[in-house]
């Protein structure tokens, strides 16, 4: 399913480019750093350090790990001088919001305000773009809660068992403000909660601002910021959580005028879309720690403070508010965006066409006669004219040990047609679906490790 991809205070950055004197070392903890991979990044400095001598570089990495290291008075003495050293020339208007998001992220509302604020006083002494700035700054202002995020387990045992659903998406319930409301589990979403106006008002969900058009994926949405008290999962209790809502319903937002003017196709969606009332996204999902599915029993199993050993060979990271697996194709590296909150019926990976360019020799794939089979998917799954689908002879993905033929499960498409819309400037190589994650019995989502592991059905 297609996720907003950017706001304003979500910016999505594929790469930040640095002049080309600089090397490829500097580009890369760039990426790193820009990317809010910020763990991998203090990780790379340490091993590179010697050839990192570019002074963007070395002021970006600093501001950003005390922000990590949660070092506040260090950052805030830093931001006016990184500001006025760079904003124009490096820096530019979207990384302006890119800065609090870090804080925003983390549920740190209070130092995410008091950057706001540094950054509005930096504009009020400037005679370029004030109003438009202090306008989005305004409204940044009014996205964030009025207290600081928390989570706890008010269980006296460390395992929260929750049950789930697997059809149409990964679901299960929890409460908002004492109202249940069916969650999706979505990996796919940059945003930490996503919900429509008819669903907030059940949930007596606050709304800090009248509803306003905004661009999201391209397409203008009427749309606001709110917050939400209370969100009951189990044992656990989650406190002040901002939230998107949308003014019109949910899922209607993302589904094509096709599907809403046929009466029989419309009706079968809505029966699905009911049971999606919320979406949770992955700054909330990484705050979980440890999370299992266990798809025999329909469980999902949240562990706040659990700590595995720690294990070098981490295959999983976060970009950008995007989760990513690393993996093996036919025993080529394949990094690929993983998104559990995308149902494509039986297709488990998608692969960019340029990455089966590159390594065509590796992928032998069927004949066009029966490649004439496929369907023609397009943005959400809707039958297509336009024959942009290939279906691979030979796929064994390999992931932690796990060595999963899925050749009748995997397409290759054209990201440059209009078959399939969702960005690929976020997916990498290509991109895993729920249908992959259910291949697995079940499996976990280590984020203090950064570990996705398990046991596979076949």
């Amino acid at each position: 399913m297609k996720h907003p991809v950017i706001l304003f205070l979500f910016i999505v950055f594929g790469s930040l480019t640095l002049p080309a004197q600089t090397g490829n070392n500097e580009q890369e903890l760039v990426d790193l750093l820009y990317g809010k991979r910020i763990k991998e990044a203090i990780e790379y400095y340490d091993k590179h350090k010697d050839n990192l001598l570019h002074p963007f570089t070395v002021d970006s990495y600093k501001l950003f790990t005390d922000i990590y290291l949660n070092k506040s008075d260090s950052v805030f003495l830093q931001l006016p001088l990184f500001m006025e050293k760079y904003y124009g020339s490096v820096f530019d208007d979207d990384l302006v919001f890119f800065l609090p998001s870090l804080y925003f992220d983390a549920g740190d509302y209070v130092n995410g305000l008091k950057m706001v604020e540094i950054l509005e006083s930096f504009f009020l002494k400037r005679n370029e773009k004030i109003e438009k700035m202090l306008e989005e700054l305004t409204r940044l202002k009014n996205s964030y809660p009025i207290s600081q995020l928390e989570i706890h387990n008010d269980s006296t045992t460390e395992d929260v068992h929750i049950p789930v659903k697997t059809e149409p998406l990964l679901l299960f319930e929890a409460k908002y403000n004492g109202s249940p409301l069916q969650t999706v589990f979505d990996t796919g979403s940059s945003l930490p909660f996503l919900t429509d106006k008819k669903n907030a008002d059940k949930a007596g969900i606050k709304i800090k601002e009248a509803y306003g058009m905004n661009m999201m994926n391209g397409v203008e949405r009427s749309s606001a910021n709110g917050w939400i008290d209370s969100i009951r999962i189990g044992s656990l209790l989650i406190k002040n959580v901002p939230v998107f809502v949308f003014e019109q319903e949910l899922m209607k937002e993302f589904t094509p005028d096709s599907i809403l003017m046929d009466k029989e196709k419309k009706a079968k969606a809505d029966s699905i879309f009911d049971q999606m009332q919320i979406i949770m996204g992955m700054p909330v999902i990484q705050m979980l720690n440890h999370i299992q599915f266990n798809f025999p029993k329909n469980e999902m199993v949240i562990s706040l403070n659990r700590k595995d050993p720690e294990n070098e060979n981490n295959n999983m990271y976060v970009e950008s508010n995007y989760l990513y697996l690393k993996s093996t194709i036919n025993d080529i590296d394949f990094s690929a965006f993983f998104d559990t909150g995308a149902n494509l019926g039986k297709t488990a990976v998608v692969l960019t066409n340029q990455f089966y360019q590159v390594h065509k020799d590796k992928f032998p794939t069927l004949s066009p006669d029966e490649n004439e089979s496929l369907p023609k998917l397009c943005s959400e799954g809707e039958v297509s004219s336009s024959p942009t689908l290939t279906k691979p002879a030979s796929f064994i993905l390999s992931i932690n040990g796990n060595r999963m033929d899925l050749h009748k499960e995997a397409i290759i498409i054209d990201p440059d047609s209009d078959s399939y819309s969702i960005p690929f400037s976020f997916q990498k190589e290509g991109f895993l679906t729920l249908e992959f994650m259910k291949k697995f019995r079940n499996v976990t989502f280590d984020f203090h490790n950064m570990m996705f592991d398990g046991d596979t059905n076949e």
